[in-house]
């Protein structure tokens, strides 16, 4: 069991990723999710079948329970984590508006279960668009806050095309 918990640790919501989640928590500290593993003293996959980090899958027995004892997480929050998220095919898509406006804390963005897979159809919440992410956008963005930029970025050159036009 770990000597100390870590000062700060967001909870996962219900339907969040673990990779998505681990990703919060190191956005938190302002390290990537392998400087937190290895802080964490675990081995974690965070590129399973070159999915990428936000797809990980949560650690079983023991490094899980060193893991949410450093979090401070209750039992039932590591239930939550270890739910499997679905295997992609190709790129993960998913709704950018759905992604930052969690209407559980809107302070909170993160990852939804649901988006592991790759979902057909457009988004019905918000005028059908969806984007469209590779391992290749998550290695350039070790955190979850660092991936939030980088689809912001994209999410208003898109808006900016749409308007004008493009």
């Amino acid at each position: 069991m770990p000597e100390k918990a870590w000062p700060a640790a967001p909870r996962p919501f219900p339907d969040e990723t673990f990779g998505g989640w681990f990703g919060r928590v190191a956005g938190r500290y302002g390290i990537t999710v392998d400087e937190l593993a290895g802080a964490a003293d675990i081995c974690l996959d965070l590129n399973p079948e070159g999915r990428g980090w936000l797809l990980a899958g949560a650690p079983e027995g023991g490094p899980m329970r060193r893991l949410a004892a450093l979090c401070r997480l209750a039992p039932g929050d590591v239930q939550v984590l270890s739910a499997p998220a679905p295997v992609p095919v190709g790129e993960i898509t998913y709704c950018y508006r759905c992604l930052v406006l969690n209407p559980t804390d809107v302070f909170s963005p993160y990852w939804r279960r649901a988006w592991a897979g790759v979902p057909t159809t457009p988004c019905q919440a918000h005028d059908g668009w969806v984007g469209r992410l590779s391992p290749a956008d998550m290695a350039q963005s070790r955190n979850l806050p660092r991936l939030l930029k980088m689809l912001e970025r994209r999410w208003r050159r898109i808006e900016r095309e749409r308007r004008h036009g493009r």
